[in-house]
Protein backbone atom coordinates (compact mmCIF):
# COMPACT_ATOMS: atom_id res chain seq x y z
CA UNK A 1 0.00 0.00 0.00
CA UNK A 2 1.02 3.36 -0.16
CA UNK A 3 0.62 6.72 1.32
CA UNK A 4 -1.21 8.57 -1.49
CA UNK A 5 -3.67 10.82 -0.01
CA UNK A 6 -5.25 11.86 -3.11
CA UNK A 7 -5.84 10.35 -7.30
CA UNK A 8 -7.28 12.92 -9.49
CA UNK A 9 -8.52 10.60 -12.90
CA UNK A 10 -9.91 11.82 -15.65
CA UNK A 11 -10.11 10.06 -19.26
CA UNK A 12 -9.60 12.31 -22.82
CA UNK A 13 -10.29 12.46 -26.07
CA UNK A 14 -9.47 15.05 -28.87
CA UNK A 15 -9.57 18.21 -26.33
CA UNK A 16 -5.73 19.26 -25.74
CA UNK A 17 -6.13 22.69 -25.33
CA UNK A 18 -9.35 22.54 -23.21
CA UNK A 19 -7.38 19.64 -20.95
CA UNK A 20 -3.73 21.85 -21.06
CA UNK A 21 -6.17 24.48 -19.11
CA UNK A 22 -7.56 21.98 -16.70
CA UNK A 23 -4.22 20.36 -16.03
CA UNK A 24 -2.63 23.79 -15.78
CA UNK A 25 -5.14 24.71 -13.17
CA UNK A 26 -4.57 21.36 -11.09
CA UNK A 27 -0.99 21.80 -10.93
CA UNK A 28 -0.61 25.55 -9.52
CA UNK A 29 -2.71 24.04 -6.32
CA UNK A 30 -0.39 23.08 -3.13
CA UNK A 31 -2.53 20.58 -1.45
CA UNK A 32 -0.61 19.44 1.99
CA UNK A 33 -0.24 15.58 1.12
CA UNK A 34 0.45 13.84 -1.38
CA UNK A 35 -1.35 13.58 -4.49
CA UNK A 36 -1.38 12.15 -8.02
CA UNK A 37 -2.88 12.89 -11.51
CA UNK A 38 -3.54 9.88 -14.03
CA UNK A 39 -4.80 10.89 -17.43
CA UNK A 40 -6.32 8.38 -19.81
CA UNK A 41 -6.08 8.98 -23.31
CA UNK A 42 -9.16 6.79 -25.17
CA UNK A 43 -7.52 7.25 -28.51
CA UNK A 44 -6.90 10.79 -29.40
CA UNK A 45 -5.46 11.87 -32.47
CA UNK A 46 -5.05 15.47 -31.83
CA UNK A 47 -1.93 16.38 -29.65
CA UNK A 48 -3.38 15.08 -26.26
CA UNK A 49 0.13 13.06 -25.62
CA UNK A 50 2.31 16.35 -26.05
CA UNK A 51 0.30 18.27 -23.87
CA UNK A 52 0.93 15.20 -20.96
CA UNK A 53 4.37 15.78 -21.45
CA UNK A 54 4.14 19.23 -20.28
CA UNK A 55 2.40 18.30 -17.17
CA UNK A 56 3.98 15.05 -14.50
CA UNK A 57 0.91 13.09 -14.99
CA UNK A 58 1.06 9.44 -15.44
CA UNK A 59 -0.48 8.93 -19.05
CA UNK A 60 -2.06 5.94 -20.30
CA UNK A 61 -3.67 5.29 -23.99
CA UNK A 62 -6.22 3.49 -25.66
CA UNK A 63 -5.43 2.56 -29.18
CA UNK A 64 -9.05 2.17 -30.45
CA UNK A 65 -10.58 4.34 -33.32
CA UNK A 66 -12.81 6.80 -32.97
CA UNK A 67 -14.61 8.39 -29.70
CA UNK A 68 -16.63 5.97 -27.48
CA UNK A 69 -18.29 6.11 -24.10
CA UNK A 70 -15.13 6.59 -21.61
CA UNK A 71 -16.52 4.09 -19.21
CA UNK A 72 -13.33 1.93 -20.04
CA UNK A 73 -10.67 5.08 -20.29
CA UNK A 74 -12.01 5.61 -16.74
CA UNK A 75 -11.17 2.45 -15.40
CA UNK A 76 -7.86 1.93 -16.87
CA UNK A 77 -7.28 5.14 -14.72
CA UNK A 78 -9.29 4.02 -11.74
CA UNK A 79 -7.40 0.71 -11.28
CA UNK A 80 -3.63 2.88 -11.62
CA UNK A 81 -4.85 5.21 -8.54
CA UNK A 82 -3.14 4.73 -5.47
CA UNK A 83 -4.85 7.35 -3.27
CA UNK A 84 -7.21 6.96 -0.52
CA UNK A 85 -9.75 9.77 -1.88
CA UNK A 86 -10.58 9.68 -5.60
CA UNK A 87 -11.03 13.06 -7.48
CA UNK A 88 -13.10 12.22 -10.09
CA UNK A 89 -13.86 14.94 -13.44
CA UNK A 90 -14.29 15.53 -16.84
CA UNK A 91 -11.33 16.51 -18.97
CA UNK A 92 -12.29 20.47 -19.69
CA UNK A 93 -13.44 21.44 -15.75
CA UNK A 94 -10.85 23.65 -14.76
CA UNK A 95 -10.56 24.24 -10.86
CA UNK A 96 -11.73 27.64 -9.74
CA UNK A 97 -9.82 27.93 -5.91
CA UNK A 98 -6.48 27.83 -5.38
CA UNK A 99 -7.80 24.96 -2.60
CA UNK A 100 -9.91 22.58 -4.95
CA UNK A 101 -8.02 19.68 -4.16
CA UNK A 102 -7.66 20.03 -0.68
CA UNK A 103 -11.36 20.93 -0.99
CA UNK A 104 -12.77 18.18 -2.48
CA UNK A 105 -10.54 15.85 0.38
CA UNK A 106 -11.18 17.34 3.51
CA UNK A 107 -14.62 18.27 3.10
CA UNK A 108 -15.70 14.29 1.87
CA UNK A 109 -17.38 12.08 4.75
CA UNK A 110 -17.66 8.39 5.12
CA UNK A 111 -20.43 6.86 4.02
CA UNK A 112 -20.87 9.69 1.26
CA UNK A 113 -19.15 11.01 -2.07
CA UNK A 114 -18.64 14.81 -3.10
CA UNK A 115 -19.95 16.70 -5.84
CA UNK A 116 -18.49 20.02 -6.72
CA UNK A 117 -20.71 22.43 -8.40
CA UNK A 118 -20.14 23.28 -11.73
CA UNK A 119 -21.04 26.26 -14.59
CA UNK A 120 -20.52 26.51 -18.17
CA UNK A 121 -18.24 28.76 -19.07
CA UNK A 122 -16.56 29.31 -22.37
CA UNK A 123 -12.38 30.36 -22.80
CA UNK A 124 -12.88 34.04 -22.08
CA UNK A 125 -15.22 33.60 -19.08
CA UNK A 126 -18.56 33.84 -20.75
CA UNK A 127 -21.10 31.32 -20.03
CA UNK A 128 -22.25 29.01 -23.49
CA UNK A 129 -25.38 28.86 -24.91
CA UNK A 130 -26.84 26.11 -24.49
CA UNK A 131 -26.16 23.44 -26.62
CA UNK A 132 -29.96 21.61 -26.83
CA UNK A 133 -31.93 24.33 -27.90
CA UNK A 134 -33.85 24.81 -24.42
CA UNK A 135 -33.33 28.83 -24.99
CA UNK A 136 -31.35 29.48 -22.17
CA UNK A 137 -28.94 31.61 -24.61
CA UNK A 138 -26.53 32.97 -22.75
CA UNK A 139 -27.72 32.45 -19.16
CA UNK A 140 -24.95 30.93 -16.63
CA UNK A 141 -25.92 26.85 -16.61
CA UNK A 142 -24.96 25.15 -13.22
CA UNK A 143 -24.61 21.39 -14.07
CA UNK A 144 -24.09 20.52 -10.68
CA UNK A 145 -24.94 21.71 -7.12
CA UNK A 146 -26.98 22.33 -4.40
CA UNK A 147 -29.33 24.25 -6.56
CA UNK A 148 -29.26 21.09 -8.91
CA UNK A 149 -28.71 18.15 -7.46
CA UNK A 150 -27.69 15.51 -10.12
CA UNK A 151 -24.88 12.88 -9.07
CA UNK A 152 -22.69 13.58 -11.69
CA UNK A 153 -18.63 13.58 -11.45
CA UNK A 154 -17.94 16.82 -13.85
CA UNK A 155 -15.98 16.88 -10.99
CA UNK A 156 -16.54 15.46 -7.17
CA UNK A 157 -14.65 12.90 -4.98
CA UNK A 158 -14.89 9.60 -3.26
CA UNK A 159 -13.31 6.39 -1.68
CA UNK A 160 -11.44 4.93 -3.24
CA UNK A 161 -12.82 1.88 -1.65
CA UNK A 162 -16.38 2.88 -2.33
CA UNK A 163 -15.24 3.20 -6.35
CA UNK A 164 -13.96 0.22 -6.30
CA UNK A 165 -16.75 -2.06 -3.80
CA UNK A 166 -18.72 -1.24 -7.42
CA UNK A 167 -15.91 -1.93 -10.16
CA UNK A 168 -16.09 1.03 -11.24
CA UNK A 169 -17.54 2.21 -14.25
CA UNK A 170 -19.97 0.01 -16.13
CA UNK A 171 -18.21 -1.04 -19.63
CA UNK A 172 -21.37 -2.53 -21.36
CA UNK A 173 -22.02 1.61 -21.78
CA UNK A 174 -20.14 1.14 -25.03
CA UNK A 175 -21.94 4.53 -26.53
CA UNK A 176 -21.47 8.14 -25.11
CA UNK A 177 -23.31 9.10 -22.14
CA UNK A 178 -25.17 7.70 -18.96
CA UNK A 179 -22.47 5.41 -17.52
CA UNK A 180 -22.41 8.85 -15.30
CA UNK A 181 -25.81 8.08 -13.95
CA UNK A 182 -25.49 4.69 -14.08
CA UNK A 183 -22.19 4.78 -11.76
CA UNK A 184 -23.98 7.10 -9.27
CA UNK A 185 -26.92 4.88 -9.22
CA UNK A 186 -25.19 2.31 -8.00
CA UNK A 187 -23.23 4.42 -5.05
CA UNK A 188 -26.56 5.10 -4.32
CA UNK A 189 -28.59 2.38 -4.29
CA UNK A 190 -25.76 -0.73 -4.32
CA UNK A 191 -23.29 0.99 -1.72
CA UNK A 192 -25.63 2.62 0.16
CA UNK A 193 -24.26 6.16 0.10
CA UNK A 194 -25.57 9.61 0.19
CA UNK A 195 -24.65 12.33 -2.53
CA UNK A 196 -23.24 15.63 -0.71
CA UNK A 197 -22.89 18.96 -2.62
CA UNK A 198 -21.05 21.91 -2.02
CA UNK A 199 -21.89 25.32 -2.99
CA UNK A 200 -17.92 26.18 -1.84
CA UNK A 201 -16.13 24.07 -4.63
CA UNK A 202 -16.69 25.62 -8.18
CA UNK A 203 -15.36 23.39 -11.66
CA UNK A 204 -15.97 25.93 -14.71
CA UNK A 205 -17.04 23.65 -17.50
CA UNK A 206 -15.16 24.43 -21.24
CA UNK A 207 -18.39 22.61 -23.10
CA UNK A 208 -18.02 21.49 -26.35
CA UNK A 209 -21.18 19.68 -27.07
CA UNK A 210 -21.27 16.30 -29.48
CA UNK A 211 -24.66 17.32 -31.20
CA UNK A 212 -23.82 14.60 -34.05
CA UNK A 213 -24.34 11.85 -31.17
CA UNK A 214 -27.73 12.09 -30.04
CA UNK A 215 -28.52 9.00 -31.74
CA UNK A 216 -25.49 7.43 -29.89
CA UNK A 217 -26.79 9.56 -26.52
CA UNK A 218 -30.44 7.70 -27.03
CA UNK A 219 -28.91 4.38 -26.99
CA UNK A 220 -26.65 4.45 -23.87
CA UNK A 221 -30.07 6.18 -22.31
CA UNK A 222 -32.33 3.56 -23.29
CA UNK A 223 -29.35 0.81 -21.38
CA UNK A 224 -29.48 3.31 -18.60
CA UNK A 225 -33.22 2.93 -18.17
CA UNK A 226 -32.86 -0.67 -18.60
CA UNK A 227 -30.76 -1.33 -15.97
CA UNK A 228 -32.81 1.41 -13.90
CA UNK A 229 -36.08 -0.58 -13.94
CA UNK A 230 -34.31 -3.88 -13.52
CA UNK A 231 -32.42 -2.41 -10.40
CA UNK A 232 -29.58 -4.77 -10.71
CA UNK A 233 -27.41 -2.67 -8.64
CA UNK A 234 -23.43 -3.15 -8.35
CA UNK A 235 -22.73 -3.26 -5.16
CA UNK A 236 -20.02 -5.79 -4.45
CA UNK A 237 -17.48 -8.09 -6.61
CA UNK A 238 -16.72 -5.74 -9.67
CA UNK A 239 -14.51 -5.54 -12.36
CA UNK A 240 -11.32 -6.17 -10.65
CA UNK A 241 -9.82 -7.22 -7.00
CA UNK A 242 -9.42 -3.46 -4.51
CA UNK A 243 -5.71 -4.62 -4.38
CA UNK A 244 -5.24 -5.85 -8.01
CA UNK A 245 -2.57 -3.60 -10.07
CA UNK A 246 -3.34 -2.28 -12.78
CA UNK A 247 -3.29 -4.65 -16.28
CA UNK A 248 -0.08 -4.53 -17.80
CA UNK A 249 -0.02 -3.40 -21.47
CA UNK A 250 -2.99 -1.44 -20.93
CA UNK A 251 -1.10 2.19 -22.08
CA UNK A 252 2.20 3.37 -22.91
CA UNK A 253 4.54 4.32 -21.19
CA UNK A 254 3.96 7.62 -18.76
CA UNK A 255 5.58 10.25 -20.40
CA UNK A 256 6.22 11.98 -17.01
CA UNK A 257 6.68 10.40 -14.07
CA UNK A 258 3.58 11.20 -10.89
CA UNK A 259 5.31 13.36 -8.04
CA UNK A 260 3.97 15.19 -4.84
CA UNK A 261 2.88 18.30 -5.88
Amino acid sequence: MTNMKASICLSTFNKARPLERTLASIFVQTPPFECEVIVCDDGSTDDTRSVCRNFPVEYHYLDRPGYCNPAAARNVAYRAARGEVIICQSDDVIHTLPDTIERLVGDLRTGRFLIATVVNVDEAGRPFSDPHGKGWGDALVRYTGPDNKRPLFFLGSLYRHDLYSIGGYDEEFIHPGYDDDWFAACLVNGRGLWAEYSADIIGHHQHHPHTEQYDEIALSRALFERKMTEGLWRASGGVWNYYEEVVPGVGVQPPGKTKEF
